[in-house]
């Protein structure tokens, strides 16, 4: 009834190291995360493509779309612990990954309620460092490469007019906002040039830093550090 617990900012080598250890111990991955359970916010949220999990299981809270609005903590943290309870039942180890700031303070603030055997793990990082930037850059670049791209999730998500608040909160959509209420462009459709491209890589590497640093924070308040 062992729950290995693997914590950290954005970009630091979680789902890698969860994926190592699932692969050597055959363990479910029940990701704490409150975005990747979006299908239609997979790139944004960084969740990993078939290939990157190599064949291991990986539970996302719910399996949704932003036509349901946001998946709010309590919510989150409810079906989190529904999952993971049901899994250390049933087998000896589950891995808990992600970097959700909401849930891994619920997580640490009830953990003598769960009665779970917990080990943490965290993933630290820096976030104004070069090699950390440098990091998130890369995947960033991928983000922007992929197809659908970023860019190509934020115009569709962009039609859901009543959840524009809730995008506008989103890691990476951010920055593209800023970046368009600046220049009097809609986020309907996307042909940049290279310099305007460069910016916005550029924009979206300073909100991932700004968001890590706010998770290296909440990390240290809550001890787990």
């Amino acid at each position: 009834m062992q729950v290995d617990l693997i914590l950290g900012p954005t970009g630091t080598g979680k789902t890698a190291a969860s994926v190592r250890l699932a692969h050597v111990t055959g363990a479910p991955v029940v990701v704490l995360d409150r975005f990747q359970c979006f299908r239609d916010l997979a790139v944004v949220s960084g969740r990993p493509t078939a290939g990157e999990l190599a064949g291991t299981r990986r539970i996302y809270l719910d399996d949704r779309t932003l036509s349901l609005g946001e998946l709010g903590a309590e919510s989150a943290f409810s079906e989190l612990v529904r999952t993971t309870s049901g899994l250390v039942r049933t087998h000896p180890l589950v891995i808990m990954e992600g970097g959700s700031i909401s849930l891994c303070r619920l997580v640490a603030e009830r953990a003598e309620q769960l009665g779970w055997q917990m080990s943490v793990e965290v993933k630290l990082a820096q976030p104004n460092s070069p090699a950390y930037l440098a990091r998130v850059r890369r995947r960033v670049v991928a983000m922007l490469a992929a197809r659908p791209s970023l860019l190509d999730e934020l115009v569709k998500a962009w039609q859901h007019v009543d959840r524009r608040e809730f995008i506008a909160s989103i890691c990476g959509f951010d920055a593209v906002l800023d970046w368009c209420a600046e220049n009097d462009r809609q986020p309907s459709e996307f042909d940049l040039s290279p310099s305007e491209t460069a910016v916005l890589v550029d924009r979206i590497v300073a909100s991932h830093s700004r968001y890590a640093q706010l998770q290296m924070k909440a990390l240290h308040e809550l001890g787990l550090h």
